[in-house]
């Protein structure tokens, strides 16, 4: 930084100013009184002066309920100093937690008498009283200086009116990391994928969850063991428009819970929480339902026979992988694409994406994300904290897929919470989603072309599905081509070829609405169709600021530990289906250390409570014989198996889909009473008949 003499004697220089501030100081020192507003204050302080000297700040003045700080020589190192403020400042009291707010400005300022003047000091002044709680603002010219350094990600705010200030200051949010999910559209695990609309290419990216249906006990959650060494905190805040237009009664707030639980001085997280009111006249307010992870997905608020009993809690673990800036790697990007539009087994892609995911990882680790803290366990344990903060007592669980893991979870802490379980399309330990994912995908096409045959009109028309699945395996492989699509409202470039082309097939293979165009499909398969539906099995590749870090921390601590041995043999006898095994997962988790999940994840899980599984035929992720392998430590389960179907409808789940409407009744009685029996096998001989179109003209 070079100083300048000025008129006066004034010195003049380049710098960047931070003003930080606490919110609600005022109200703190009411409610908690002279003496502990007083010791609090100290520690404040004492802790940001304490980041001010980590990062090379000058300390220029204490503005009563903050500090005003300058930077010489790193715009960065602000933005830093900003993030690790918000970071420590919430430590200090979990109990009764406090916010932060900052703004920071850089230009050229004045200094005189140990003071700083200027348009910079002004405007950092300004950003910081327009900030949120929790929130730092910076001008688009400290936005710039930073760029890539630091590893700092930002949103634009646009042009801000401030206070004093005659032109509006182009401003941009400082994205924390990490950050839960907002609530937004949300999708499925990493490559788990759910499909689409074939006949409309409605390519919809949605998500994978978790639900609960609990009850509430005394108000003491005496059935929960207490956290050890922290308090989860339930924190009310308003909802967003789109929410209350969802459901007009919405309540909303976060959970703040420690990213580590064996450190919880550390880093907090806040994930979101959506809550709508019981409905019917015979709703029973102490009976809520929780959907965990992807909001409205598994259970939407609006239809959901669960909701008939009790309120709808909508919540995301740090598992979820909604939209989320914080855990994306934009690093990572341009090798999305080039898997997308290239061939998969490219070395030179796979080295870059190797450089780019151990770039990620690097940046979000100095950040202060521990990635080793987003496995089911972790996120099942989220589910316990939200138990304890929302003082509820006995829990009925509803998940899907691998996340039946995080609901395994809660039931191992708080056995004594858990009156039943509900399982839609399980994973069972050691038949993971990437165990065999070529055999899994032959074992459900196989079971769609029986289906076929054994109705005259398809098998008419389609004799031989198998056959032309290979035919056109060896075309595209002969003939690759390139495809432009939009997909998840995107414009993306697919390469069609035989590897790319069988996830056109995996997408629409477990679609209700999509599944009698199949046939078709394959027959006569049209190029920008099935590059749509190919983009859509890729979407983590395509859907904008998708939760790398999030999907990689989860896969790579636990998927990628329960891949078959015979997964080469597989991929050799049935050749035109390999490209669902593409070889990607392999190479991405020895760029992302993660260590390997606790061993409670790979062992089976045991219980006697009351369990609902309901399972299509179709999807391809849940194997029969892991279901069976599951149910062997269930003694007291109840198998639904639809074998027309694999989730719902353009995406939905089994449950959110309601199909066939028995499915809903037993719902309803299980909920209802766990302990009674339940005729599941009349309510799976209701599965719809799959209506086979023998054209696509």
């Amino acid at each position: 930084m070079a100083e300048r003499a000025g008129e006066g004697g004034r010195r003049t220089a380049t710098v960047t100013v931070l003003f930080c501030d606490l919110v609600g100081s005022t109200e703190r020192l009411t409610r908690v009184g002279d003496e502990v507003a007083d010791e609090f204050r100290g520690r404040f302080f004492g802790a940001l002066a304490e980041v001010v000297a980590q990062t090379g700040g000058e300390v220029v003045k204490n503005t009563g309920d903050g500090l005003m700080v300058v930077y010489r020589a790193s715009a960065a190192d602000s933005v830093t100093a900003a993030s690790r403020m918000h970071d420590r400042v919430e430590a200090l009291d979990l109990d009764d937690p406090s916010r932060l707010r900052a703004g920071i400005a850089a230009g050229e300022a004045a200094s005189e008498n140990d003071d700083w003047f200027g348009t910079p000091v002004v405007e950092a002044a300004r950003l910081c009283a327009a900030a949120e709680a929790g929130q730092t603002l910076v001008s688009e010219v400290v936005r710039s200086l930073v760029g890539s350094r630091g590893g700092h990600q930002f949103r634009s705010m646009g042009a801000l009116t401030l206070k004093g200030l005659g032109v509006p200051v182009p401003a941009a949010a400082v994205i924390r990391t990490p950050v839960a999910a907002p609530v937004a559209p949300t999708v499925a695990r990493h490559r788990h994928v759910r499909p689409v609309l074939l006949a409309a290419l409605a390519v919809v990216a949605v998500g994978v969850a978790i639900a609960l249906v609990l009850h509430h006990g005394s108000g003491s959650g005496s059935s929960t063991p207490a956290a050890s060494g922290y308090t989860p905190r339930y924190e009310p805040k308003p909802c967003s428009a789109d929410l209350t237009k969802e459901v007009a009664q919405s309540l909303c707030g976060e959970l703040a819970v420690p990213e580590d639980r064996t450190h919880p001085t550390g880093r907090w997280l806040r994930l979101p929480v959506w809550r709508v009111p019981a409905r019917g006249p015979g709703a029973h307010a102490p009976d809520p339902t929780i959907d965990i992870g992807a909001f409205g997905v598994l259970e939407d608020p609006v239809k959901s026979p669960a909701r008939d009993h009790a309120e709808l809690v909508l919540f995301g673990t740090r598992a979820s992988e909604a939209p989320n800036a914080a855990m994306a790697c934009p690093e990572f990007d341009p090798v999305a694409a080039a898997l997308l539009g290239g061939p998969f087994h490219s070395t030179a892609t796979a080295k870059r994406g190797t450089l780019a995911l151990k770039a990620c990882y690097a940046r979000l680790t100095r950040s202060g994300v521990d990635l080793a803290r987003y496995t089911y366990v972790d996120a099942g344990d989220d589910v316990v904290d939200l138990i304890r903060a929302l003082h509820l007592d006995v829990v009925n669980l509803v998940a899907e897929r691998n996340d039946i893991e995080a609901a395994f979870e809660v039931a191992r802490v708080a056995p004594g919470s858990v009156r039943s379980l509900t399982l839609e399309n399980p994973i069972a330990s050691g038949f993971g989603g990437y165990a065999d994912p070529v055999a899994e995908l032959a074992r459900a096409f196989d079971h769609y072309v029986a289906l076929c045959h054994a109705e005259a009109k398809c098998a008419t028309a389609y004799p031989d599905l198998a056959a032309k699945v290979r035919d056109n395996d060896r075309a595209y492989d002969r003939n690759p081509v390139s495809v432009d699509v939009t997909a998840v409202g995107r414009k993306v470039r697919v390469r069609l070829d035989a590897e790319h082309s069988i996830g056109a097939i995996a997408n629409a293979l477990t679609d209700r609405a999509a599944v009698g165009l199949l046939a078709a499909g394959i027959t006569t398969p049209p190029r920008d169709l099935v590059a749509g539906l190919v983009a859509a099995y890729n979407f983590p590749w395509v859907l904008p600021h998708y939760p790398v870090a999030t999907a990689l921390s989860t896969s790579c601590s636990y998927d990628n530990y329960t891949r078959s041995a015979g997964r080469d043999l597989s991929n050799q006898t049935r050749p035109e289906l390999a490209g669902i095994d593409d070889g990607t997962l392999q190479w991405e988790c020895a760029a992302w250390p993660v260590p390997q999940a606790p061993d409670a994840l790979f062992a089976d899980f045991v219980s006697a409570v009351p369990t609902l599984i309901v399972q299509g035929g179709l999807a391809f992720v849940a194997t029969p014989e892991g279901t069976a392998h599951l149910q062997s430590g269930l003694s007291n389960s109840t198998l639904l198996m639809f074998p027309t179907l694999g989730n719902g409808t353009g995406g939905s789940g089994l449950l959110a889909d309601g199909v066939p409407p028995c499915l809903n009744a037993v719902r309803r009685a299980f909920l209802k009473d766990p302990s009674e029996p339940l005729n599941g096998a009349a309510c799976a001989s209701q599965s719809p008949p799959i209506d086979f179109i023998t054209s696509l003209k």
